[in-house]
């Protein structure tokens, strides 16, 4: 449960750090994922595994700064409404409702934002671990229904053209004018 001061700070601060959402036990199984990700045994194809640093993609990722998977619920099919879906779309629920930095976080952490807030994370500077991110977004069914009707579907596997006419931001401010 999300606390009533950790939803205001949310409201306030556009953020929110949540400590311990997962327990070390409850990421094994996510962790084995990720590795099964990392090392080619769950194939995506085209762009969506790539180097979030440097858009680097189809060549070894154990050289990669930041390994981003798009959409792995795509590629990964079992692992869809796993204990951190539901955990996140829980907490995504009770921030925000139902129409869905610097901060250092920990294993098991997470932050929630909305779109309107600047985040992101510089690379690992650790030489002998890895980090993982496992990123989870919710929006509102007038935003999705609006960018697949461009063609957007949040893969960098969609064409530059249609990634380009996309502006998350610009597209939630028309869908609230209309």
């Amino acid at each position: 449960m999300v606390s009533d001061a950790e939803k205001e700070a949310f409201h306030s601060d556009g953020y929110v750090h949540l400590r311990k959402v997962l327990a070390e036990a409850e990421l094994v199984d996510i962790e084995r994922v990720y590795e099964r990700f990392l090392h080619g045994k769950i194939a995506v194809p085209g762009k969506d595994l790539n180097d979030m640093t440097t858009g680097e993609h189809g060549t070894d990722p154990s050289g990669y700064a930041v390994v981003n998977v798009m959409v792995p619920r795509r590629y990964h099919t079992a692992g869809q409404g796993n204990l951190f879906e539901r955990r996140a779309a829980s907490i995504a629920e009770q921030l925000c409702g139902e129409v869905m930095r610097y901060v250092p976080i920990r294993r098991g952490d997470i932050t929630v934002h909305g779109e309107g807030v600047l985040h992101g994370s510089g690379g690992n500077t650790s030489k002998d671990s890895w980090r993982r991110a496992y990123i989870v977004a919710f929006r509102s069914d007038g935003t999705v229904h609006a960018e697949r009707a461009r063609g957007f579907t949040h893969s960098h596997n969609d064409d530059v053209a249609v990634l380009e006419q996309v502006d998350g931001l610009a597209l939630e401010a028309k869908i609230r004018v209309r």
